[in-house]
């Protein structure tokens, strides 16, 4: 600056200048002006401060101009100065400074469009001592942290606010690794925890660590009673108390009261026909009585047995048929009736098997007439 208000002078104290009246003898000026002229057209010289000249230098939204200098050296106020310089450039670039003064800790940042770079103050990451961020920080792209890097307070990840932990490490959600004393919600858990990784139980139930097998001995701390762990469907267990008719099975017990039969027989033996019947369920095991009163045409010549089978039950005066269950009866009766009963027990018959039962009469000789009046047939399962 001093260097132009030097030229300056010397231009105005060129013999140019005397020939327009402006005299070689020095001039009392008023202190900080030149001599020159600001007036439009030829006259008079005028004493021109320098405010007055830099402003008709630069005047105020004029374009720029260019000064063919490395660097500006700004003089401080008191002692010191400040350089500004300029880098090496291949091309012509333009840097507006922010249009207001900013405010108090706020970074200096540019908007880049085309060869124009336009400043402004924006909030920024500050650091303090131990390199502790405070403020609104947004950090872009990948940050690496060395040595110790202090965060507190809360900060948000994919707009999501998250807290630090007191003390310790962050643990990732898709990480592997190892936790200690670490608290995780149940809700949050997928997948299958190995049994490995189990507890042991303690109380009413009871396992050990890194097992599933659990073993429960007590209900509400009350031990279990010896029959808690007794199969009560084998009935073999079951060695006091009544046990309650419904629970007994279902045996099969069939009743049956047949007309009165007779048959004329010779030595051969005869089915009466009484057809009763009866189908096991449980045991197979099954008591036949049949209630009678028989006749015979001569006393002592009728013998009558019970008699049981499968398929189709024999007719009155087939031939015998069937397995005899009990012994046979040879009932005295002369021209009347006698009260008889036949009894027989038989085992192992086919579950689910329907069978049927009848008597068979057999005559001591010829053309004797044998028959039962008054008949009842029973069976029972047992």
């Amino acid at each position: 600056m001093r260097k132009i208000l030097v030229a300056a002078t010397l231009l105005l104290a060129s013999p140019a200048v005397a020939q327009q009246g402006v005299p070689y003898s020095p001039q009392t000026l008023p202190s900080g002006s030149v001599i020159g002229r600001l007036s439009s057209g030829p006259g008079p010289t005028e004493a021109i401060t320098f405010q007055q000249l830099l402003n008709g230098l630069f005047p105020v939204g004029s374009s720029a101009y260019a000064f063919n200098a490395a660097s500006v050296l700004f003089q401080a106020s008191v002692s010191g100065a400040i350089t500004v310089k300029a880098q090496a450039a291949t091309n012509t670039y333009s840097l507006l400074w922010p249009s207001t003064v900013g405010t108090s800790g706020y970074c200096f940042a540019e908007t880049v469009a085309g060869s124009i770079a336009t400043g402004s103050w924006t909030d920024c990451a500050k650091l303090s001592a131990n390199n502790t961020f405070t403020g609104n920080n947004i950090h872009s792209g990948t940050e690496t942290f060395n040595g110790l890097a202090n965060f507190t307070s809360t900060f948000q990840k994919s707009g999501t606010t998250q807290n630090f932990p007191a003390s310790g490490n962050l643990v990732g959600t898709s990480d592997s690794q190892t936790l200690i004393n670490k608290s995780i919600d149940a809700s949050q858990l997928t997948g299958t925890v190995a049994a490995g990784r189990m507890p042991a139980l303690t109380g009413d139930c009871t396992t050990t660590i890194g097992t599933v097998a659990t073993t429960c001995t007590k209900t509400n701390g009350v031990a279990f009673a010896a029959s808690a762990t007794t199969d009560t469907r084998n009935a073999s267990n079951i060695n006091a108390g009544t046990l309650a008719y419904a629970r007994l099975p279902v045996f099969a017990r069939t009743q049956s009261t047949p007309g009165n039969k007779s048959i004329t027989a010779s030595s051969a033996t005869q089915m009466l026909g009484m057809a009763g019947t009866i189908t096991p369920t449980q045991s197979g095991n099954v008591l036949f009585m049949i209630r009678t009163e028989t006749t015979s045409s001569t006393s002592g010549n009728c013998v009558f047995t019970i008699r049981y089978g499968t398929g189709t039950a024999p007719t009155n005066g087939a031939a015998s048929t069937g397995t005899q269950s009990g012994n046979g009866s040879n009932p005295s009766v002369g021209t009347g009736s006698t009260p008889t009963t036949l009894i027989g027990y038989t085992t192992g018959l086919t579950v689910n098997t329907a069978y049927w039962i009848d008597v068979a009469a057999q005559s001591t000789g010829s053309s004797i007439t044998c028959g039962a009046l008054n008949n009842t047939v029973i069976a029972i399962e047992e």
